[in-house]
Protein backbone atom coordinates (compact mmCIF):
# COMPACT_ATOMS: atom_id res chain seq x y z
CA UNK A 1 0.00 0.00 0.00
CA UNK A 2 1.45 3.13 -1.14
CA UNK A 3 -0.14 6.91 -0.23
CA UNK A 4 -0.92 8.72 -3.85
CA UNK A 5 0.90 11.60 -3.87
CA UNK A 6 -0.87 15.12 -3.33
CA UNK A 7 0.09 16.59 -6.54
CA UNK A 8 -1.51 13.69 -8.34
CA UNK A 9 -4.35 13.82 -5.81
CA UNK A 10 -5.66 16.83 -6.89
CA UNK A 11 -6.79 15.37 -10.19
CA UNK A 12 -9.18 13.39 -8.54
CA UNK A 13 -10.29 16.33 -6.18
CA UNK A 14 -10.27 18.59 -9.44
CA UNK A 15 -13.16 16.19 -10.73
CA UNK A 16 -16.70 16.75 -11.62
CA UNK A 17 -19.70 14.95 -13.36
CA UNK A 18 -18.95 15.86 -16.82
CA UNK A 19 -15.53 17.08 -16.94
CA UNK A 20 -13.49 13.82 -15.57
CA UNK A 21 -9.96 14.03 -15.94
CA UNK A 22 -9.54 11.36 -17.86
CA UNK A 23 -6.71 11.23 -20.96
CA UNK A 24 -7.44 8.86 -24.13
CA UNK A 25 -4.85 7.84 -26.31
CA UNK A 26 -5.55 6.13 -29.38
CA UNK A 27 -3.57 4.11 -31.50
CA UNK A 28 -4.24 2.27 -35.07
CA UNK A 29 -2.84 -0.68 -36.23
CA UNK A 30 -2.43 -1.65 -39.98
CA UNK A 31 -1.55 -5.63 -41.32
CA UNK A 32 -0.65 -6.57 -45.05
CA UNK A 33 -2.67 -9.44 -44.08
CA UNK A 34 -5.61 -9.96 -41.85
CA UNK A 35 -6.00 -7.89 -39.21
CA UNK A 36 -5.70 -9.81 -35.37
CA UNK A 37 -9.02 -11.01 -34.63
CA UNK A 38 -10.84 -10.33 -30.89
CA UNK A 39 -9.89 -13.13 -29.66
CA UNK A 40 -6.25 -12.31 -30.47
CA UNK A 41 -6.45 -8.77 -29.08
CA UNK A 42 -7.93 -9.60 -25.74
CA UNK A 43 -5.09 -12.25 -25.44
CA UNK A 44 -2.34 -10.00 -26.41
CA UNK A 45 -3.91 -7.30 -23.89
CA UNK A 46 -4.34 -9.78 -21.35
CA UNK A 47 -1.07 -11.12 -21.21
CA UNK A 48 0.76 -7.63 -21.33
CA UNK A 49 -1.54 -5.95 -18.19
CA UNK A 50 -0.52 -8.46 -15.55
CA UNK A 51 2.11 -7.15 -12.79
CA UNK A 52 2.68 -3.50 -13.99
CA UNK A 53 1.05 -1.19 -10.56
CA UNK A 54 -0.58 1.69 -12.79
CA UNK A 55 -2.30 -1.28 -13.99
CA UNK A 56 -3.08 -3.65 -11.55
CA UNK A 57 -3.42 -0.72 -8.47
CA UNK A 58 -6.99 0.92 -7.60
CA UNK A 59 -7.56 3.78 -5.40
CA UNK A 60 -8.23 3.30 -1.86
CA UNK A 61 -10.08 6.85 -0.35
CA UNK A 62 -9.63 7.97 2.89
CA UNK A 63 -12.66 8.37 4.74
CA UNK A 64 -14.26 12.64 4.69
CA UNK A 65 -10.86 13.14 2.51
CA UNK A 66 -8.87 13.73 5.75
CA UNK A 67 -5.98 12.31 4.06
CA UNK A 68 -4.93 11.68 0.73
CA UNK A 69 -5.82 8.16 -0.62
CA UNK A 70 -3.90 5.17 -1.18
CA UNK A 71 -2.60 2.85 -3.91
CA UNK A 72 -3.67 -0.73 -3.35
CA UNK A 73 -3.29 -3.76 -5.23
CA UNK A 74 -6.79 -4.76 -6.30
CA UNK A 75 -7.35 -8.41 -4.98
CA UNK A 76 -10.20 -8.86 -7.70
CA UNK A 77 -8.23 -7.82 -10.44
CA UNK A 78 -8.82 -8.91 -13.53
CA UNK A 79 -7.93 -7.27 -16.81
CA UNK A 80 -10.54 -8.65 -19.41
CA UNK A 81 -13.01 -6.43 -17.22
CA UNK A 82 -11.30 -3.58 -18.58
CA UNK A 83 -11.58 -4.49 -21.76
CA UNK A 84 -14.19 -3.34 -24.38
CA UNK A 85 -14.65 -4.51 -27.93
CA UNK A 86 -16.62 -2.16 -30.40
CA UNK A 87 -18.28 -2.89 -33.42
CA UNK A 88 -17.29 -1.80 -37.20
CA UNK A 89 -16.98 2.36 -37.91
CA UNK A 90 -15.66 4.36 -39.94
CA UNK A 91 -13.90 7.46 -39.29
CA UNK A 92 -16.62 10.26 -38.67
CA UNK A 93 -18.32 7.19 -36.15
CA UNK A 94 -15.38 6.58 -34.39
CA UNK A 95 -14.67 10.44 -33.58
CA UNK A 96 -18.21 10.35 -32.45
CA UNK A 97 -17.80 7.08 -30.18
CA UNK A 98 -14.22 8.82 -28.60
CA UNK A 99 -16.29 11.74 -27.55
CA UNK A 100 -19.26 9.96 -26.02
CA UNK A 101 -16.63 7.70 -24.33
CA UNK A 102 -14.49 10.41 -22.74
CA UNK A 103 -17.58 12.11 -21.09
CA UNK A 104 -18.10 8.12 -19.01
CA UNK A 105 -17.31 8.46 -15.59
CA UNK A 106 -14.07 6.01 -14.83
CA UNK A 107 -15.18 3.38 -12.41
CA UNK A 108 -13.13 4.17 -9.32
CA UNK A 109 -13.33 1.23 -7.18
CA UNK A 110 -11.33 -1.19 -9.46
CA UNK A 111 -7.71 -0.20 -11.34
CA UNK A 112 -8.03 3.29 -13.20
CA UNK A 113 -7.63 2.31 -16.89
CA UNK A 114 -9.86 1.16 -19.59
CA UNK A 115 -9.21 0.01 -23.42
CA UNK A 116 -11.46 0.05 -26.12
CA UNK A 117 -10.84 -1.42 -29.65
CA UNK A 118 -12.37 -1.02 -32.44
CA UNK A 119 -11.57 -4.20 -34.45
CA UNK A 120 -12.32 -2.82 -37.79
CA UNK A 121 -12.14 0.94 -38.86
CA UNK A 122 -12.60 2.43 -41.69
CA UNK A 123 -11.50 5.95 -44.00
CA UNK A 124 -8.77 6.59 -41.18
CA UNK A 125 -6.98 10.10 -42.87
CA UNK A 126 -3.69 8.94 -44.73
CA UNK A 127 -4.43 5.01 -44.58
CA UNK A 128 -5.27 2.52 -47.12
CA UNK A 129 -7.47 -0.32 -46.06
CA UNK A 130 -9.06 -0.59 -42.48
CA UNK A 131 -7.17 -0.25 -39.35
CA UNK A 132 -7.35 -1.74 -35.13
CA UNK A 133 -8.44 1.52 -33.25
CA UNK A 134 -6.75 0.75 -29.49
CA UNK A 135 -8.29 3.31 -27.29
CA UNK A 136 -6.94 4.07 -24.23
CA UNK A 137 -8.37 5.57 -20.85
CA UNK A 138 -6.36 6.42 -18.00
CA UNK A 139 -6.88 8.74 -15.31
CA UNK A 140 -4.54 11.58 -14.87
CA UNK A 141 -4.38 10.67 -11.29
CA UNK A 142 -2.65 7.54 -12.46
CA UNK A 143 -0.12 8.73 -15.40
CA UNK A 144 0.87 11.95 -16.81
CA UNK A 145 1.15 11.96 -20.61
CA UNK A 146 4.72 10.46 -20.29
CA UNK A 147 3.72 7.32 -18.55
CA UNK A 148 1.05 7.03 -20.32
CA UNK A 149 3.26 6.03 -23.12
CA UNK A 150 5.44 3.69 -21.18
CA UNK A 151 2.33 1.62 -20.53
CA UNK A 152 0.93 1.83 -23.91
CA UNK A 153 4.37 1.02 -25.20
CA UNK A 154 4.58 -2.31 -22.64
CA UNK A 155 0.86 -2.98 -24.28
CA UNK A 156 2.49 -3.07 -27.63
CA UNK A 157 5.80 -4.36 -27.16
CA UNK A 158 7.11 -7.03 -29.16
CA UNK A 159 7.67 -9.31 -26.12
CA UNK A 160 5.57 -10.09 -23.04
CA UNK A 161 6.80 -8.63 -20.26
CA UNK A 162 7.22 -10.38 -16.96
CA UNK A 163 4.73 -10.45 -14.71
CA UNK A 164 5.61 -10.80 -10.60
CA UNK A 165 3.72 -12.74 -8.91
CA UNK A 166 2.50 -11.79 -5.61
CA UNK A 167 -0.78 -13.59 -2.94
CA UNK A 168 -3.75 -11.31 -3.00
CA UNK A 169 -3.49 -8.57 -0.47
CA UNK A 170 -6.38 -7.16 1.81
CA UNK A 171 -7.78 -4.18 1.09
CA UNK A 172 -7.66 -1.58 4.21
CA UNK A 173 -10.46 -1.08 6.09
CA UNK A 174 -12.39 2.66 5.86
CA UNK A 175 -11.98 2.34 9.86
CA UNK A 176 -8.04 1.24 9.35
CA UNK A 177 -7.52 4.11 6.55
CA UNK A 178 -9.62 6.91 8.98
CA UNK A 179 -7.57 5.82 11.99
CA UNK A 180 -4.42 6.84 10.33
CA UNK A 181 -5.07 9.71 9.14
CA UNK A 182 -6.23 10.66 12.22
CA UNK A 183 -2.90 9.59 13.70
CA UNK A 184 -1.55 11.82 10.69
CA UNK A 185 -3.10 14.55 11.64
CA UNK A 186 -0.75 16.57 13.45
CA UNK A 187 2.63 15.92 11.15
CA UNK A 188 -0.22 16.53 8.20
CA UNK A 189 -0.51 20.39 9.58
CA UNK A 190 3.05 21.45 9.99
CA UNK A 191 4.23 19.65 7.33
CA UNK A 192 1.24 22.00 5.25
CA UNK A 193 2.13 24.92 7.65
CA UNK A 194 5.99 24.51 6.35
CA UNK A 195 5.15 24.39 3.10
CA UNK A 196 3.12 27.35 2.83
CA UNK A 197 5.80 29.48 5.15
CA UNK A 198 8.15 27.65 1.75
CA UNK A 199 6.04 29.29 -0.39
CA UNK A 200 5.74 32.44 0.78
CA UNK A 201 9.27 32.76 0.70
CA UNK A 202 10.01 30.84 -2.67
CA UNK A 203 7.21 33.93 -4.06
CA UNK A 204 9.62 36.54 -2.82
CA UNK A 205 12.34 34.87 -4.08
CA UNK A 206 10.54 35.02 -7.79
CA UNK A 207 9.52 38.28 -7.60
CA UNK A 208 13.56 39.48 -7.17
CA UNK A 209 14.54 36.82 -9.99
CA UNK A 210 11.79 39.14 -12.04
CA UNK A 211 13.51 42.26 -11.26
CA UNK A 212 16.97 40.85 -11.68
CA UNK A 213 15.66 39.90 -15.67
CA UNK A 214 16.75 36.14 -14.87
CA UNK A 215 12.82 35.84 -16.19
CA UNK A 216 9.80 36.90 -16.65
CA UNK A 217 6.41 36.16 -14.94
CA UNK A 218 3.67 35.47 -17.34
CA UNK A 219 0.54 37.82 -17.20
CA UNK A 220 -1.77 36.92 -14.27
CA UNK A 221 -5.23 37.02 -16.51
CA UNK A 222 -6.11 36.57 -20.65
CA UNK A 223 -9.03 38.10 -21.97
CA UNK A 224 -11.92 35.76 -21.97
CA UNK A 225 -13.22 34.33 -25.13
CA UNK A 226 -16.12 32.42 -26.75
CA UNK A 227 -13.91 29.33 -26.01
CA UNK A 228 -13.69 30.15 -22.80
CA UNK A 229 -17.30 29.56 -21.51
CA UNK A 230 -18.09 27.30 -18.77
CA UNK A 231 -18.11 23.53 -20.47
CA UNK A 232 -21.28 21.65 -21.44
CA UNK A 233 -21.75 17.92 -21.31
CA UNK A 234 -20.92 17.11 -24.81
CA UNK A 235 -17.49 16.74 -26.71
CA UNK A 236 -16.18 16.72 -30.58
CA UNK A 237 -12.74 15.30 -31.52
CA UNK A 238 -10.80 15.47 -34.54
CA UNK A 239 -7.48 15.32 -35.61
CA UNK A 240 -5.25 16.14 -38.41
CA UNK A 241 -2.54 14.21 -40.21
CA UNK A 242 1.44 15.76 -41.46
CA UNK A 243 4.18 14.17 -42.17
CA UNK A 244 7.02 14.59 -39.07
CA UNK A 245 9.81 14.97 -41.54
CA UNK A 246 9.16 18.02 -43.00
CA UNK A 247 7.69 19.61 -40.01
CA UNK A 248 11.48 19.12 -38.45
CA UNK A 249 12.68 20.15 -42.13
CA UNK A 250 10.57 23.78 -41.86
CA UNK A 251 11.69 24.11 -37.95
CA UNK A 252 15.35 23.50 -39.30
CA UNK A 253 15.03 26.18 -41.70
CA UNK A 254 13.25 28.76 -39.88
CA UNK A 255 16.25 28.36 -37.73
CA UNK A 256 16.32 27.31 -33.40
CA UNK A 257 12.79 26.56 -33.09
CA UNK A 258 11.23 23.33 -32.45
CA UNK A 259 8.42 21.04 -34.22
CA UNK A 260 6.51 21.58 -31.18
CA UNK A 261 6.75 25.82 -31.65
CA UNK A 262 5.16 25.34 -35.36
CA UNK A 263 2.52 23.61 -33.46
CA UNK A 264 1.97 25.94 -30.89
CA UNK A 265 2.28 28.77 -33.83
CA UNK A 266 -0.43 27.01 -35.99
CA UNK A 267 -2.90 26.62 -33.18
CA UNK A 268 -2.66 30.43 -32.27
CA UNK A 269 -3.02 31.45 -35.88
CA UNK A 270 -6.26 29.20 -36.33
CA UNK A 271 -7.80 30.14 -32.55
CA UNK A 272 -7.40 33.77 -33.89
CA UNK A 273 -8.84 32.91 -37.43
CA UNK A 274 -11.77 31.46 -35.56
CA UNK A 275 -13.07 33.86 -33.46
CA UNK A 276 -12.10 36.87 -36.07
CA UNK A 277 -14.68 34.86 -38.03
CA UNK A 278 -17.40 34.24 -35.81
CA UNK A 279 -16.62 38.19 -34.77
CA UNK A 280 -15.20 37.82 -31.21
CA UNK A 281 -11.39 38.65 -31.49
CA UNK A 282 -10.19 40.19 -28.23
CA UNK A 283 -7.80 42.96 -28.23
CA UNK A 284 -4.99 40.94 -26.16
CA UNK A 285 -2.44 38.09 -27.02
CA UNK A 286 -3.94 34.56 -25.92
CA UNK A 287 -1.96 32.30 -23.80
CA UNK A 288 -1.88 28.27 -24.14
CA UNK A 289 -0.96 25.81 -20.90
CA UNK A 290 1.72 23.54 -22.08
CA UNK A 291 2.91 20.54 -20.12
CA UNK A 292 6.45 20.37 -19.88
CA UNK A 293 7.54 16.80 -18.50
CA UNK A 294 11.34 16.28 -16.53
CA UNK A 295 14.10 14.78 -18.08
CA UNK A 296 14.19 11.83 -16.29
CA UNK A 297 11.27 10.44 -14.17
CA UNK A 298 11.59 9.67 -10.68
CA UNK A 299 9.52 6.08 -9.95
CA UNK A 300 9.24 7.08 -6.20
CA UNK A 301 7.73 10.23 -7.16
CA UNK A 302 4.46 11.60 -8.24
CA UNK A 303 3.06 10.15 -11.09
CA UNK A 304 2.37 13.04 -12.62
CA UNK A 305 5.93 14.76 -13.16
CA UNK A 306 5.48 17.53 -15.54
CA UNK A 307 5.07 21.70 -14.86
CA UNK A 308 2.68 23.58 -16.67
CA UNK A 309 4.37 26.24 -19.03
CA UNK A 310 2.02 29.53 -19.58
CA UNK A 311 3.37 30.53 -23.16
CA UNK A 312 2.06 33.73 -25.02
CA UNK A 313 0.96 33.22 -28.33
CA UNK A 314 1.60 36.39 -29.63
CA UNK A 315 -1.22 36.94 -31.32
CA UNK A 316 0.17 40.45 -32.51
CA UNK A 317 2.71 38.79 -34.63
CA UNK A 318 1.36 38.76 -38.11
CA UNK A 319 4.23 37.42 -39.82
CA UNK A 320 4.60 33.60 -39.14
CA UNK A 321 7.80 32.75 -38.96
CA UNK A 322 8.57 35.79 -36.70
CA UNK A 323 5.37 34.52 -34.78
CA UNK A 324 7.53 30.99 -34.39
CA UNK A 325 10.21 32.96 -33.56
CA UNK A 326 8.61 34.91 -30.83
CA UNK A 327 6.84 31.75 -29.37
CA UNK A 328 9.70 29.63 -29.35
CA UNK A 329 11.41 33.04 -27.37
CA UNK A 330 8.30 32.85 -24.84
CA UNK A 331 9.09 28.89 -24.24
CA UNK A 332 12.37 28.97 -23.63
CA UNK A 333 11.24 31.65 -21.00
CA UNK A 334 9.16 29.56 -19.46
CA UNK A 335 11.08 26.91 -18.75
CA UNK A 336 13.69 28.72 -17.29
CA UNK A 337 10.75 30.09 -14.81
CA UNK A 338 9.77 26.49 -14.25
CA UNK A 339 12.92 24.63 -13.86
CA UNK A 340 13.30 27.46 -10.85
CA UNK A 341 13.92 26.42 -7.41
CA UNK A 342 11.09 28.60 -6.34
CA UNK A 343 8.84 27.46 -8.82
CA UNK A 344 9.36 23.92 -7.52
CA UNK A 345 8.20 24.83 -4.39
CA UNK A 346 4.92 26.92 -5.54
CA UNK A 347 3.65 23.54 -7.58
CA UNK A 348 4.46 21.55 -4.44
CA UNK A 349 2.29 23.53 -2.00
CA UNK A 350 -1.11 22.62 -3.06
CA UNK A 351 -0.25 18.65 -3.07
CA UNK A 352 1.00 19.39 0.56
CA UNK A 353 -2.62 20.17 1.85
CA UNK A 354 -4.84 17.69 2.91
CA UNK A 355 -7.72 16.21 0.86
CA UNK A 356 -10.61 17.68 2.05
CA UNK A 357 -9.43 21.62 2.03
CA UNK A 358 -7.96 20.79 -1.73
CA UNK A 359 -11.95 20.09 -2.31
CA UNK A 360 -13.63 22.64 -0.37
CA UNK A 361 -11.41 25.19 -1.77
CA UNK A 362 -11.97 24.14 -5.13
CA UNK A 363 -15.33 24.25 -4.56
CA UNK A 364 -15.52 27.74 -3.32
CA UNK A 365 -14.06 28.50 -6.55
CA UNK A 366 -16.21 27.09 -8.66
CA UNK A 367 -19.29 28.73 -6.66
CA UNK A 368 -17.71 32.07 -7.43
CA UNK A 369 -19.46 34.67 -10.10
CA UNK A 370 -17.60 34.60 -13.19
CA UNK A 371 -19.05 37.43 -15.05
CA UNK A 372 -18.62 37.02 -18.70
CA UNK A 373 -16.97 40.24 -19.37
CA UNK A 374 -13.92 39.33 -16.93
CA UNK A 375 -10.51 38.26 -17.62
CA UNK A 376 -9.38 34.57 -16.94
CA UNK A 377 -6.60 33.17 -15.52
CA UNK A 378 -2.86 33.47 -17.18
CA UNK A 379 -4.44 30.68 -20.12
CA UNK A 380 -6.64 30.15 -22.82
CA UNK A 381 -6.41 26.70 -23.99
CA UNK A 382 -4.25 23.51 -23.40
CA UNK A 383 -1.74 22.71 -25.89
CA UNK A 384 0.22 19.58 -24.88
CA UNK A 385 3.20 17.52 -26.89
CA UNK A 386 4.02 13.51 -26.14
CA UNK A 387 6.44 11.74 -27.48
CA UNK A 388 5.97 8.25 -28.55
CA UNK A 389 9.67 6.80 -28.51
CA UNK A 390 11.78 4.80 -30.85
CA UNK A 391 10.85 1.41 -32.09
CA UNK A 392 7.35 0.20 -33.63
CA UNK A 393 4.28 -0.76 -31.43
CA UNK A 394 2.69 -3.91 -32.67
CA UNK A 395 -0.29 -5.89 -32.19
CA UNK A 396 0.21 -9.31 -33.40
CA UNK A 397 1.72 -9.33 -36.97
CA UNK A 398 -0.17 -5.67 -36.91
CA UNK A 399 2.15 -2.21 -37.06
CA UNK A 400 1.04 0.94 -35.57
CA UNK A 401 0.35 3.45 -38.40
CA UNK A 402 -1.14 6.70 -36.65
CA UNK A 403 -2.94 7.70 -33.53
CA UNK A 404 -4.93 10.48 -31.59
CA UNK A 405 -5.91 11.49 -28.82
CA UNK A 406 -9.35 12.41 -26.42
CA UNK A 407 -7.79 15.55 -23.83
CA UNK A 408 -9.95 16.73 -20.76
CA UNK A 409 -11.32 20.28 -20.95
CA UNK A 410 -11.45 22.02 -17.77
CA UNK A 411 -12.24 25.43 -15.88
CA UNK A 412 -13.13 28.04 -18.78
CA UNK A 413 -11.03 25.72 -21.32
CA UNK A 414 -13.53 25.19 -24.20
CA UNK A 415 -10.75 24.03 -26.62
CA UNK A 416 -7.37 21.48 -26.04
CA UNK A 417 -5.13 19.93 -28.18
CA UNK A 418 -2.75 17.08 -28.14
CA UNK A 419 0.04 16.58 -30.73
CA UNK A 420 2.23 13.11 -30.83
CA UNK A 421 3.93 10.89 -33.59
CA UNK A 422 3.72 7.27 -35.00
CA UNK A 423 6.76 7.17 -37.31
CA UNK A 424 6.39 10.08 -39.74
CA UNK A 425 2.65 10.48 -38.96
CA UNK A 426 1.93 13.04 -36.84
CA UNK A 427 -1.45 13.96 -35.60
CA UNK A 428 -2.44 17.25 -33.99
CA UNK A 429 -5.58 15.84 -31.73
CA UNK A 430 -8.64 18.70 -30.99
CA UNK A 431 -11.67 17.90 -28.08
CA UNK A 432 -13.81 20.73 -28.01
CA UNK A 433 -16.96 21.61 -26.02
CA UNK A 434 -19.60 21.91 -29.29
CA UNK A 435 -21.10 24.66 -27.54
CA UNK A 436 -18.37 26.75 -27.49
CA UNK A 437 -16.10 25.80 -30.99
CA UNK A 438 -19.83 25.68 -32.53
CA UNK A 439 -17.75 24.06 -35.84
CA UNK A 440 -14.64 22.04 -35.68
CA UNK A 441 -14.07 21.13 -39.25
CA UNK A 442 -13.65 24.64 -39.82
CA UNK A 443 -11.40 24.79 -36.78
CA UNK A 444 -9.16 22.12 -37.92
CA UNK A 445 -9.28 23.32 -41.17
CA UNK A 446 -7.88 26.57 -39.83
CA UNK A 447 -5.05 25.14 -38.26
CA UNK A 448 -4.00 23.27 -41.83
CA UNK A 449 -3.92 26.65 -43.30
CA UNK A 450 -1.72 27.76 -40.72
CA UNK A 451 0.22 25.31 -41.05
CA UNK A 452 0.38 26.41 -45.16
CA UNK A 453 0.99 30.02 -44.07
CA UNK A 454 3.95 28.87 -42.16
CA UNK A 455 5.03 26.71 -44.81
CA UNK A 456 4.71 29.80 -47.69
CA UNK A 457 6.63 31.99 -45.58
CA UNK A 458 9.64 29.63 -45.30
CA UNK A 459 10.23 28.74 -48.74
CA UNK A 460 12.11 32.07 -49.40
CA UNK A 461 14.55 31.32 -46.10
CA UNK A 462 17.91 30.02 -47.39
CA UNK A 463 18.55 26.65 -46.03
CA UNK A 464 22.52 26.81 -44.34
CA UNK A 465 24.51 24.47 -46.27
Amino acid sequence: MRQIDGRDAIFLYAEKPGAGQVLMPVVFFASAGELPDRAEILAWLVDRAAGHEVLTSRMVRVPFDLDHPYWVPDPDFDPADHITFHERACWSGLRGELARIAQEPLNLSRPLWEAHVFTSVHGVPGVDGEVVAVAFRFHHMAVDGRLAVEVIRRFFGATTPLAAVTPPPRLPSAFALWARAVRRIPANASGSARAVVRARSARKAMLVAVREGRYPVPKATRPRTALNQPLGPDRVVDTIYLSLSELKSLSVQIGDVTVNDLVLTAVARAVWAYLGEIGARPSDNLAAAVPFSESERDPAGTRNQFVTMSVDLHNDVADPVEQVRAIHRAVQSERLRTASAESAVLDAVGGSLPGFLIRGALAVLRALPRPADRPISQVNMLVSSVPTGPGELVLGDAVAVGGCSVVPLIGLGGVAHSASAVGDVFGISCTADPSQLTDLDRYVELIRMAFEEIRAAVEPIPVAV
